[in-house]
């Protein structure tokens, strides 16, 4: 199961499920609440939302226990939640430039998400800023595909879009370092990517997420920014891939 970070959908893993599949994998990628091609919800866009979309997916989807979460970003923070909140679930746990070890760079400030200031400066900012946020995770938007940042704007544009963005900047903690610990204290195989010119969760928070999950496996990637997978298939999906066919670990 593949999960997107906050705003770019799942097509940001266009260079990552192919190799995965090709290598025998079964690869699901969905859009999240709020994104993509999924519904604009009412209500707080928050963990336990996340949490409940993922399970319900995968009980419909009926793929059989346990699963492999891949996460981006936001995304590796809701596979955490979801691999604590149901362990026999999950496998394999494969964090990829991981949100929740300190506040993103990008992160507006306690006023500008005040009620009413929120909303003026989404509806202000319009989906164009969305649209690049996305390139912004690149070290190098030239060598995103070009129709890349097209793609991002015209689903920033559903009516819907600003709202669940603001609602998740809202309800979604900067900061689990307890959660992290947590997946850290399990025997579940964790697998850390992260891309050494990552300006949105810096590689400096690196060190915070080895010293909470000691157990896990770390690969820096060079010359990537926040989107490490993307820009760099080539270093990270072998290590998927190696990562992700190893055998089951006991128990």
């Amino acid at each position: 199961m593949l999960v997107h970070g906050f705003s770019t959908p799942l097509f940001v893993w266009e260079r990552t499920a192919p190799a995965l599949a090709a290598a025998g994998c079964r690869v699901v990628a969905y859009d999240l609440f709020g994104r993509g091609y999924s519904d604009r919800l009412r209500g707080a866009y928050g963990p336990a939302l996340y949490e409940r979309q993922l399970g319900d997916l995968l009980g419909v989807l009926a793929l059989g226990w346990p699963v492999d979460l891949i996460g981006f970003s936001m995304g590796a923070q809701i596979c955490a939640q979801y691999a604590d909140q149901h362990p026999a679930h999950v496998r394999r746990l494969v964090l990829v430039d991981p949100a929740g070890f300190h506040a993103s760079t990008m992160r507006p400030s306690r006023l500008a998400l005040l009620p009413g200031v929120g909303e003026y400066l989404q509806w202000h900012a319009g989906p164009g800023a969305i649209a690049d946020r996305a390139l912004g995770m690149l070290t190098d938007p030239k060598l995103a595909p070009p129709d890349f940042h097209g793609r991002v704007l015209i689903q920033a544009r559903f009516r819907g879009t600003g709202r669940a963005l603001l609602s998740t900047r809202r309800a979604m903690p900067p900061e689990v370092p307890g959660l992290y610990r947590r997946i850290g204290a399990s025997s579940k195989p964790v697998l850390i990517v992260w891309g050494r010119e990552d300006r949105i969760t810096p590689f400096a928070h690196h060190e915070r997420a080895l010293a909470a999950m000691p157990s896990a496996e770390f690969l820096p990637v060079d010359r990537a920014g926040h989107a490490s997978h993307y820009e760099r298939p080539e270093v990270v999906n072998p290590a998927l891939v190696k990562f992700l066919q190893r055998a089951s670990p006991s128990g």
